[in-house]
């Protein structure tokens, strides 16, 4: 999330131009220079490629499905019912003829993506590492899962198997021929198959064998395909087995569990029953009204204590309790205040009274300014509630998105003459880090802004000094606390931006990555999709790298939206087209199978933010995020809390809390946390070796956790 505004002219809170000593601007500025048409591909020996990677993702669907259908599935295609006698046609319909892509090759990068297996989940030009598998079988796309459900039972039976076959028993209310014979067999295999797949509690974090996925795949068609063609009521023992296939699907269900863990996952889950079936389900409850209820429970009171790895999805300007920047930094010496027509305030530090600005009244010295009130504690509640959303009727205070969105952008305004600072950047940096190591968090990966900080002289400083700040701030931190690993900075500029301004901060960004290679992880667009320009807006300027052979690694925001259809809508199929190493929420990814399948395959993780989706108003019950879908299904994702802040919370246990025990319900289990807290090393920016160094220092921590709390 990131504050409305544009990177241009106008001294906007995004603006590359100096900050003048008066401190920062009073809004954004829109800037709306077209972009320049799209570059023509290089064409293929044998034929044109599609007119855009729209087409080509199109393209790779059909051939996707195409191999599926020809291998690894547990039927033929081809013996489908007629189009007529399904509920709706068999495949998805495109606008596209499919003669025209008949002489026509796939694009190589996403088809080779489409290959890859689960096991080598990224692709050319990100790190490898030895990720576990998942034993399911490959997702599908929507079409080919209506045929799937519209089949008759014998179609999963070998095409001899149904020429044996004397009718369909609902077609002739006849029982087959062939019913006698293949039942036993299927019973037998099914037996034999069950024996052999892993028990309840086998869980384990190394990769899974191929033979072991195709089990499982053949072990429920096997069952599903007995209870169908063979009749009579089912097996409890097939049903118990279906259950744990499923069951180990979900995010830690392959997680291999100590006898002391399991102890436990059972005290866990019988906490978590009793917030179920309290009167109070906190993930059902607006955050703001459910904050109360989930401080007292003993739920989140554990996940405090837990080791959580990394958070990765955060934003510089609110990752501090803004009770620290209200009772610290406005209490420090040359701090003025002045108040704007839609009752907020703006800061700003100067040794001189600063020069007026318009949208604002006259500034005042807070500490003149204390000295008059007669309640300093009711000022100081004032300021805070001006520099976040929280309050206790969000429902009246925000009815729509539109009006959260605005109050929001208002929080970051308010808060950026503080922060930008210069002494109070690294003062604010630096108590980021110790809240997020209180809470059990040993690395962050920032999206930081790199707006121009500011001394109290007037003079200014450029990004290559912020990011010269973040680097020694770090590298003291770690001094300190050897057993935090420190942070690293994704460098994010506003979707506002038109092109020859995104183009100018990519080259900026290329120099800024080549100087500070250690500190800085990355390139990132934010600021609310749904009013910002879409990626391929942004197509020529962020294909720069690409053209000059330099690595400069994406973190998009992608799919933080609700609608459908819209050209953001088309933002998740644009990330994973430029390569994007993680996916930023990601809330849509569910509307779209074959961007889910890419980042599945491809390993690309959604970064999961659970409060700040229902704060902005994506989601009201987090039982009914898409996130919930996504952890049944294993996906790649990590859990952040965006801008914990603005939204009343501190650290990342919070967000874990709410993934927990709404996303995932009772089913979730230790071995999901577990899972989710080394997902958050593994998927991180980190080198390979650093890798390793923090999934050891990880696990000491852990198991002293399970030590102390498995009594």
């Amino acid at each position: 999330m990131s504050p409305q505004g544009s990177e241009g002219s106008g001294g906007s809170l995004l603006s590359p131009s100096p900050l003048p000593p008066e401190g920062p601007h009073c809004g954004p500025a829109d800037s709306c220079k077209a972009g320049s048409p799209v570059k023509p591909a290089p064409l293929e020996p044998d034929g044109d490629r599609p007119d855009s990677p729209k087409e080509i993702l199109d393209l790779d669907s059909h051939n996707a499905a195409a191999r599926r259908s020809a291998s690894g599935f547990p039927y033929d295609p081809r013996t489908a019912p007629h189009p007529h006698m399904m509920p709706r046609p068999p495949y998805s319909t495109h606008p596209y003829h499919g003669a025209h892509y008949a002489p026509q090759r796939p694009h190589p990068h996403l088809m080779e993506a489409l290959q890859r297996p689960p096991h080598l989940p990224f692709p050319p030009g990100q790190p490898r590492m030895a990720l576990y598998g998942h034993p399911q079988a490959s997702g599908h796309f929507q079409g080919m899962q209506v045929q799937q459900r519209a089949l008759a039972p014998e179609h999963y039976l070998h095409p001899g198997q149904q020429a044996m076959c004397t009718g369909s028993p609902r077609s002739t209310g006849k029982t087959p021929s062939c019913r006698a014979s293949c039942c036993p067999k299927i019973h037998a295999l099914a037996h034999i198959l069950h024996r052999r797949s892993p028990p309840n509690t086998a869980y384990s974090m190394a990769p899974q064998p191929f033979l072991h996925g195709l089990q499982v795949t053949v072990l429920s068609v096997l069952l599903l395909c007995w209870a169908g063609v063979c009749g009579g009521s089912p097996d409890p023992r097939h049903r118990d087995s279906l259950i744990q296939q499923e069951a180990s699907q979900q995010t830690g269900g392959t997680v291999l569990l100590t006898e002391a863990e399991r102890r436990l996952s059972t005290h866990l889950h019988k906490l978590k029953r009793q917030e179920v079936e309290g009167p109070q389900f906190p993930p059902a409850m607006h955050f703001f009204k459910a904050r109360p209820f989930i401080q007292r429970s003993p739920v989140f009171k554990l996940l405090q204590k837990m080791p959580k790895g990394a958070a990765l999805h955060l934003h510089d300007f609110s990752v501090v309790g803004v009770d620290w920047l209200v009772k610290n930094v406005t209490y420090r010496r040359h701090c003025y205040i002045c108040f704007t027509p839609t009752q907020s305030v703006r800061f700003v530090f100067s040794a001189t009274q600063p020069r007026p600005l318009p949208c604002c009244s006259s500034w005042v010295l807070l500490e003149t300014l204390r000295a008059k009130v007669d309640n300093t504690s009711d000022l100081d509640h004032s300021l805070m509630q001006n520099l976040t959303l929280f309050t206790d009727d969000p429902a009246a205070a925000y009815p729509s998105q539109d009006v959260v969105w605005s109050r929001f952008e208002e929080t970051f305004l308010a808060a950026l003459g503080l922060v930008t600072h210069a002494p109070v950047f690294k003062d604010y940096f630096y108590e980021a880090l110790r809240q997020f190591y209180m809470d059990n968090v040993m690395y962050l990966e920032l999206r930081a802004l790199l707006v121009k900080t500011y001394e109290l002289d007037g003079r200014l400083h450029d990004r290559a000094w912020s990011l010269e700040a973040y680097r020694d701030v770090a590298r003291q931190f770690v001094t300190e606390h050897p057993d935090f690993l420190g942070a690293r900075i994704i460098f994010t500029v506003h979707r506002g931006l038109n092109l020859s301004e995104a183009e100018a901060v990519v080259e900026e960004a290329m120099q800024l990555q080549k100087k500070f290679p250690e500190v800085m992880a990355g390139f990132d667009m934010v600021g609310r999709e749904d009013r910002g320009r879409p990626l391929w807006y942004f197509r020529e300027a962020l294909s720069l790298p690409a053209e000059r052979g330099v690595t400069l690694p994406y973190f998009f925001h992608a799919g933080e939206t609700d609608w459908e259809g819209r050209d953001v809508d088309e933002n998740l199929l644009d990330a994973l087209l430029f390569n994007t190493s993680r996916i930023g929420h990601g809330f849509a990814l569910t509307r779209h199978p074959l961007a889910k399948e890419l980042s599945r395959k491809r390993g690309v993780a959604v970064e999961v933010c659970p409060i700040s989706n229902q704060v902005l108003k994506l989601v009201s019950d987090l039982r009914t995020h898409p996130a919930a879908s996504l952890m049944s299904e294993g996906h790649p994702m990590v859990v952040s809390s965006d801008d914990p802040a603005t939204f009343g919370a501190t650290g990342l246990s919070y967000d874990f809390y709410e993934a927990f025990v709404g996303l995932g319900g009772l089913s979730a289990h230790l071995g999901t946390l577990k899972e989710l807290a080394m997902n958050s090393i593994r998927y991180s920016s980190l080198s390979p070796q650093l890798k390793d160094k923090a999934l050891a220092l990880w696990q000491r921590k852990w198991d002293q956790f399970i030590s102390e709390n498995s009594q």
